[in-house]
């Protein structure tokens, strides 16, 4: 009776055993498969976060490009603006030079008459608009007017969107330069967020979703 009680207790020892042993096995089954899903989700979230980089790298490119493009525009704009400049300030000179000299190099009478009447003129006009505290018409109006249709056209050309630039470029006296702080604004890239982080995958602050944390 004593044997056959020792006996079913080592059968049963045996069997705990054994199931214990099932047990350990089955789990260090599930830790390494737990382990690789983990690699592999790591894997997939390190391959999100470069195409993230690539797409950023890859936008701040093409802003920089943008702005150069429309710097060179600028340029260009305000060499010409000077240039009209100079043009206008030589016609007022040498229609005053007309005037002026006219005994000396025997211009004939109207064509110095009317030099001296566009002169006077002028001059008439902006005392009057002074007098008045009215805002005058002159250099800078034509200037800036310049400036405006050269900008808006060489954006056109360029196929940018003219209010995203228009508004972020002051215009005096003829000149282009950008408002403060809008070139570095325009240059600016927010973070790309990918599909994946749109979903859910990629929090922002870069960590997964629900990992899977496994002490061995």
């Amino acid at each position: 009776m004593e044997r056959r009680s020792r006996f079913k207790l080592r059968a049963t020892a045996q069997r705990h055993g054994q199931e214990k042993k099932e047990i350990r096995e089955a789990s260090a089954t599930k830790l390494a498969e737990a382990h690789a899903g983990l690699a592999r989700r790591d894997a997939e979230l390190e391959e999100l976060r470069e195409q993230r980089r690539q797409l950023k790298a890859d936008a701040e490119a093409s802003r920089r490009a943008e702005v150069e493009r429309v710097e060179g525009l600028l340029r260009r704009t305000n060499a010409s603006a000077a240039s009209l400049e100079r043009v206008m300030t030589w016609t007022i000179v040498a229609v005053a030079a007309v005037g002026t000299w006219r005994a000396t190099v025997g211009l004939p009478r109207a064509l110095a008459w009317g030099g001296g009447a566009v002169l006077i003129l002028i001059g008439l006009y902006h005392t009057i608009r002074e007098i008045q505290q009215k805002p005058k018409f002159g250099f800078q109006n034509i200037l800036d007017g310049f400036a405006r249709f050269r900008l808006r056209r060489g954006l056109k050309v360029l196929g940018f969107d003219l209010a995203k630039f228009e508004n972020a470029i002051d215009i005096d006296y003829g000149r282009l330069s950008w408002r403060a702080e809008e070139r570095a604004r325009l240059l600016a890239i927010e973070e790309t967020k990918t599909q994946a982080e749109v979903q859910g995958l990629i929090p922002a602050d870069g960590h997964s979703q629900g990992q899977l944390r496994i002490d061995s």
